[in-house]
């Protein structure tokens, strides 16, 4: 059964997908067919009408949409795909150390990732941060318009929540499984039936926990630790307890295939990866020689605009109505399709400059996306903020002794997934196939049930964008030697003494030895590296600290664009293909001003000129603290480039395709994106194509093709052309994996935890390795500002 591909969720039952309304309106149209109307194309334009309250509405087109939807039902899916049963697992004995990633990990990651995402969303839209949820009084409206297969509406709930006295008993089931929870994590350890205590604070601690709360049949107790995230979705959802179990309708929360469109599931979310937090922040943190890579420096990084725009997608709901036996020809004469508007992004590339003092040999180079700012306008500080970065690509590639440069592509990143084929498209390869016509080529699951790369990054803003920041890492394979502590918290340090110390490269190594043998409390350690003395590191390292989390209160935004940190590394904006940063921005709150005057040169370019001016710049901030008025002196202004990658095409152009308006049309098969064009002849709200015109129904929707119809891999092997494919090492990676391993696209290409080294705090001094790169960027949006289907 390996490489089969299903239709995608929202075609099988669209009833969990779509407003009843519409479902009702294409089951009419199938009922007019079978009463002799003949058309032969018929496209519904659908908006999202789910009732959301006014904030949750500016990100409907995130929550509601049916790719992100189809993804989360496989993950949900996944969850109760047991590989084998039995005892506690050999390796949550204490001391082993094999591979630390299990399902626990991956379940933690993968719902940590979405939320995260979740909340870049929401900073882009100017929300606040997710309240905290209340299982007694929810405060989160929602009325989902779906209709179950059964006919019965599923339920919502209004705005003012207020809980029967029948739910009592599971109001008190939730908070008691989450403060066992709680109390697993303070204490360190969990109890097993047999009445053992298993440590958390061990390599095998993040499955173990992960495991807990996921309660679906991996749980080493789950008579007393339950399913925390079950509960609380049969809690929150609100459905009616029914004496009949033929009446009873779960609510959208309960549908593992729809979660993600109820606003409360994100609220739960949160909580959850706040326990995993918890137990994060109690592991010692990341110093400088846990991340440092000898003899690896990031020089450079060069970013191709990040540019955000809604495109139409085209869904056929003939699922939606199941004709008689002698209809059922005529009815697939008959198509039907629902017209929405996704998010998606222009592809983008980045190129990363890389000295070497030797040759390296298979190093692994991780992405992060993360805000710059939080929604009050401040800096925020990495380690304290590290759940709200999104894992954007993943690769490894050969170092050579020298200067090293990386091109890499978005279509290239591991753990995202292309448009899912729709029915009508495998049906054709296959067909193909069978009259040898085309091949038909294997489509990977790893290919297929990652994160929609349309959704990759989060949606812009108009005109400059919005700042964000991204963090490269390198690292090498191998496992590390790390501890697990647990650390003292600060709140339990008042009648003791602090343990926090500042030492050398070489004394933190016998401080490392020494902790090891002792059990309980660990210290805190800041190491320094050793081209600076202790007093003058330590002091660099304080202001950098405090650099990232404010500078002078009562200003926004804060104009600085990069500080340097560690060892003469810069943090900035190296962007290439913007032509807008010659202006000079003026910002006002409290009657203060602050001017950034930014300067533009014009150097040699290592990529073609092309239409427009396209420049970069790089700023460089020598002193953040304490700046009154305008930008301090410090900051300068460097070469910047011209033009984009050479081979791409028109002003929005794809990389060596012949395009209009910069939209791929050659080299992709079948009937990807659906239609060309559509018959302006309209009736009603409905778009129509009757029989005895011509028509053809090929090509590519109107509008720019973004990255999701063309990422690396493709159903059939589609891909632009000139495109790169996938690291070889992604698929050696998933190759012996269960799917339940594979769906939702968790990847750890040197064994490390996934999302190192986010996985637990870092001091200030783990950011300033030279194998670590902090980039700030900019994304804008496009075109249509909504998600809006226009009806004509």
């Amino acid at each position: 059964m390996q490489s089969i591909i299903l239709p995608p969720l929202y075609e099988i039952i669209p009833q969990y997908y779509f407003d009843a309304r519409i479902i009702q309106e294409a089951q009419n149209i199938v009922q007019n067919v079978a009463q002799g109307v003949r058309y032969n194309q018929v496209v519904i334009p659908v908006n999202y009408s789910a009732q959301l309250s006014s904030s949750e509405q500016q990100l409907s087109y995130f929550t509601q949409d049916i790719g992100l939807a189809n993804y989360y039902g496989f993950v949900n899916l996944a969850e109760y795909l047991l590989e084998q049963q039995g005892q506690i697992p050999a390796q949550y004995q204490q001391g082993i150390q094999e591979d630390q990633i299990g399902q626990g990990s991956v379940y933690y990651y993968l719902h940590q990732q979405l939320l995260a995402r979740y909340e870049l969303n929401r900073l882009s839209n100017g929300l606040g941060p997710i309240q905290n949820t209340d299982y007694v009084n929810v405060q989160v409206p929602y009325q989902p318009h779906l209709r179950s297969t059964n006919g019965l509406e599923l339920p919502g709930r209004p705005q003012n929540l207020q809980f029967s006295p029948k739910k009592n008993n599971l109001i008190q089931t939730v908070r008691k499984i989450e403060q066992r929870l709680i109390e697993a994590i303070d204490s360190g350890h969990v109890i097993t039936p047999q009445g053992a205590f298993l440590s958390l604070y061990q390599p095998q601690g993040l499955n173990i926990l992960g495991e807990l709360i996921q309660g679906t049949g991996r749980s080493v107790n789950p008579r007393y630790y339950g399913s925390l995230q079950a509960a609380a979705r049969q809690l929150l959802g609100n459905a009616p307890e029914m004496q009949n179990i033929y009446d009873y309708t779960p609510s959208v929360l309960e549908l593992g295939q729809v979660a993600v469109r109820d606003p409360v599931f994100y609220q739960l979310n949160k909580n959850v990866i706040q326990l995993f937090t918890q137990y994060q922040n109690s592991l010692p943190a990341y110093q400088y020689n846990d991340i440092l890579l000898p003899g690896v420096t990031i020089q450079n990084v060069q970013i191709s605009p990040l540019v955000t725009l809604f495109n139409d997608y085209y869904v056929d709901l003939e699922g939606t109505a199941q004709p008689q036996v002698d209809q059922q020809q005529q009815i697939q004469q008959q198509h039907i399709k629902a017209q929405v508007k996704r998010l998606d992004h222009k592809p983008y590339e980045y190129q990363i400059t890389v000295q070497s003092e030797q040759n390296v040999p298979s190093v692994v180079v991780r992405v992060y996306l993360g805000p710059k700012y939080d929604h009050y306008g401040k800096p925020i500080s990495i380690s304290q903020h590290r759940h709200q970065f999104v894992e954007l690509d993943q690769f490894t590639t050969d170092l050579h002794q020298g200067q090293n440069t990386i091109v890499r592509q978005s279509q290239q990143a591991p753990g995202q997934s292309f448009d899912y084929p729709s029915a009508q498209e495998i049906k054709q390869a296959v067909n193909s196939a069978t009259n040898a016509q085309e091949p038909y080529y294997i489509t990977e699951s790893h290919q297929i049930f990652g994160f929609p790369s349309r959704l990759a990054l989060p949606k812009g803003q108009p005109g400059q964008g919005l700042p964000f920041q991204l963090l490269f890492v390198i690292s090498q394979l191998g496992s590390q030697n790390i501890l697990y502590g647990p650390v003292v918290p600060e709140q339990y340090q008042t009648y003791q003494q602090d343990e926090y110390q500042v030492v050398g490269t070489e004394d933190y190594q016998q401080i490392q030895y020494q902790d090891a043998k002792v059990i309980g409390a660990k210290q805190t350690v800041e190491v320094v590296p050793e081209t600076l003395s202790i007093n003058q590191q330590e002091n660099q390292n304080i202001k950098n600290h405090y650099a990232n989390l404010y500078t002078q209160h009562g200003q926004y935004p804060y104009t600085y664009s990069q500080y340097q940190v560690g060892q003469g590394q810069r943090q900035g904006q190296n962007v290439y293909g913007q032509n807008q940063y010659g202006q000079q921005w003026q910002y006002r709150q409290q009657g203060q001003n602050i001017q950034e005057h930014q300067q533009l040169s014009q150097p040699q370019s290592i990529y073609q000129e092309q239409q427009g001016q396209y420049q970069q710049y790089q700023q460089s901030q020598q002193s953040t603290v304490g700046f009154q008025g305008e930008v301090p002196a410090g900051v300068h202004s460097q070469q910047g480039i011209h033009g984009v990658q050479s081979g791409i095409q028109g002003v929005h152009g794809v990389q060596d395709v012949q395009s209009e308006h910069g939209i791929q049309y050659s080299g992709i098969k079948g009937n990807q994106g659906l239609f060309n064009s559509i018959q302006s002849g309209i009736q009603s709200k409905y778009h129509f194509t009757y029989q005895g015109q011509s028509q053809q129904h090929q090509g590519l929707s109107v509008g720019y093709t973004g990255s999701g119809q063309y990422h690396a891999g493709g159903f059939q092997g589609i891909l632009g052309q000139g495109q790169k494919t996938q690291d070889a090492n992604v698929n050696k990676y998933y190759q012996n994996k269960h799917i339940s391993e594979i769906i939702g696209g968790a990847i750890s290409l040197d064994g490390k935890p996934l999302g190192y080294p986010l996985d637990r705090p870092l001091t200030t001094s783990a950011l300033s390795v030279p194998n670590v790169y902090i980039q700030t960027v900019y994304i804008s949006h496009e075109g249509q500002p909504t998600n809006e289907v226009n009806n004509h």
